[in-house]
This record gives structure tokens, C-alpha cells and sequence, in this order.
């Protein structure tokens, strides 16, 4: 298998993601969201916070590494999705899974509508760019022979949820 690194991908976890798709082998994979908060102190009455989202995936057969992907608002106000190979698993809360290769998700971020547009609060965030992630994740499993995209009943409010962030600016 070819290995397609994204233009954010730092040589570190190049080499990490190197060390993991060595094996050239379908993964199932965990999905899951991270919330992660962002703010500051403005105020004695505590912090303003803003949420920020990130995809997780980890392999299901519980192998200690992770792999989080997410949008990135350069200083010149342009988007660009870095992703990050962590040596631990990381916390997230579950969503679906997916089989396929890593490489399919790069190849995702890769065509994704929002790379190098510009960040907008209410349309082009990191929330939108999670729920138009998973989407693709899910027409590519639809449309390529051996990839999976499934998401169980325990999972569904939260996905569903994930995805009514379209919905939200047309209220």
C-alpha cells in the first residue's frame, strides 16, 4: 500500500504512521469524537468556554495507539486538517467504526470540501468539518469493496447529533 501523508503531517508521526501502516492490512477501526475545551479566564465568574471537535480513531483490537484528526485555523485565517499518530490510545466518545486502511481517511481529508477555505463561526468550523468527514467516511464505505462504515444503536443519538450541526444554522 501506498502511504499518502497530508501536507500537515509533521515528520514525527510520519514516521509513526509509517511504524503502524507498515503492515499494508485492513484495520477496524474505532471512531470516536473528542470535545476538547477551549477559553479563557475573562471574568470572576469563571471561564467562557468554546468546544472544540476532533476525530479519534483507534483500533478495535485494542492495540495502545491512536490516530486524531481535525481542522486547523492557520493565522492567515485558512483551514488545514493536521493529523497526529499518538503511541497511547486516546479518549474519545464513541461513534461508529470503520474498516478500511488509514490511508482512506487521508485520502478523505485530502478531498475535503473545506480544505483551504477560510474559517466562519456559523458555517466552516471544526464541527462542520467532523460531520462532512463523516459523511464521506460513509459514502467511500458504501461505494468500495471491503470497507465498513457502521454505527450501532448505542452510538446513534450522538452521531445523529453530530450531524444536526448543518441543521443548526438554519434555525
Amino acid at each position: 500500500m501506498v502511504v499518502l501523508i497530508v501536507p500537515e503531517v509533521t515528520n514525527t508521526t510520519k514516521q509513526k504512521m509509517e511504524k503502524v501502516m507498515v503492515t499494508a492490512k485492513m484495520l477496524k477501526l474505532n471512531v470516536g469524537i473528542r470535545f476538547e475545551p477551549l477559553g479563557q479566564n475573562t471574568t470572576s465568574n469563571g471561564d467562557i468556554t468554546i468546544t472544540h471537535w476532533a476525530l479519534v480513531f483507534t483500533p478495535s483490537d485494542g492495540a495502545g495507539w491512536s490516530f486524531r484528526v481535525e481542522l486547523k485555523v492557520n493565522p492567515d485565517n485558512v483551514l488545514s486538517f493536521p493529523a497526529r499518530v499518538f503511541d497511547n490510545r486516546v479518549d474519545a466518545h464513541p461513534l461508529a467504526t470503520f474498516t478500511g486502511y488509514l490511508d482512506d481517511i487521508l485520502k478523505l481529508m485530502q478531498v475535503h470540501p473545506m480544505r483551504g477555505t477560510s474559517s466562519s463561526a456559523a458555517y466552516n468550523n471544526c464541527q462542520h468539518w467532523v460531520a462532512t468527514l463523516l459523511i464521506f467516511m460513509r459514502a467511500f464505505s458504501d461505494s468500495t469493496p471491503r470497507r465498513q462504515h457502521e454505527i450501532t444503536s448505542a452510538n446513534i443519538s450522538r452521531y445523529n447529533k453530530v450531524l444536526g450541526t448543518f441543521e443548526a444554522g438554519r434555525r
